[in-house]
């Protein structure tokens, strides 16, 4: 299946944002991308800490929703989304600049490693190469 780059973009984006109905609709690249709203996980919490201070605004101004605030989550859930784009845009740019220059590093750092670690490194790599293969993306 053929992906642009925009609609790949937004497919990572979809599915660390918790936003794809992962049951009805399986993607491969869920099980390397991980859902950032999860219980338990970061975003999970601060999201629960801004919703409960919009219902703290909301109860001291007597409302229901507040037009304000709603315009201020909403931004910044905007700029966050435009962050990331751009920020996946600039690793890509920059893993292509690199290129095959730090292939010895790697190796290097590679060859440092436990046996156990070599384990989960190259289980890490072959998930990378796993989610590569199964994207073709289209520039």
């Amino acid at each position: 299946m053929k992906k642009d780059k925009e609609q790949f973009k937004c497919l990572i984006y979809d599915l660390m944002m918790g936003s794809r109905n992962l049951e009805d609709y399986p993607v491969k690249e869920s099980e390397v991308v991980t859902n950032e709203f999860e219980e338990g996980m970061y975003c999970d919490s601060a999201y629960n800490e801004v919703y409960d201070a919009n219902r703290r605004v909301c109860e001291r101004l007597d409302v229901e929703e507040d037009d304000d605030v709603e315009c201020i989550i909403s931004n910044l859930l905007g700029i966050a989304k435009h962050i990331s784009m751009k920020m996946y845009d600039y690793g890509e740019y920059y893993a292509n600049k690199t290129g095959d220059s730090n292939i010895d590093e790697i190796i290097s750092f590679y060859e440092r490693l436990s046996d156990g670690r070599k384990v989960k490194f190259m289980k890490l790599i072959y998930s990378i190469q796993n989610l590569i293969d199964s994207v073709d993306v289209v520039e």
